[in-house]
């Protein structure tokens, strides 16, 4: 699965929570919380903690956010 994010919304940095959520990783802002306070997040091969923000500077190539929960549910975020 995929999905498109402005720059805008990742320049002061995201919330991994709220990026959970609009990936569709978590059905819930109570899931996604415990996924990320237990290490289940992951963007491009980074854990990523409550205490992080995800912005442009993790992006590959300045364009894609790999979003990983756990081992297996991957999701493709394109910056446009």
């Amino acid at each position: 699965p995929s999905s498109t994010m402005a720059r805008e919304e990742l320049m002061e940095g995201l919330d991994p929570v709220d990026l959970l959520v609009r990936c569709q990783l978590a059905k819930s802002r109570g899931e996604a919380r415990r996924f990320v306070d237990q290490g289940g997040l992951y963007v491009n091969n980074e854990r990523v903690g409550a205490e992080d923000r995800v912005g442009v500077e993790h992006a590959l190539h300045g364009r894609y956010l790999v979003v990983r929960r756990g081992r297996r549910d991957l999701h493709l975020v394109v910056i446009g």
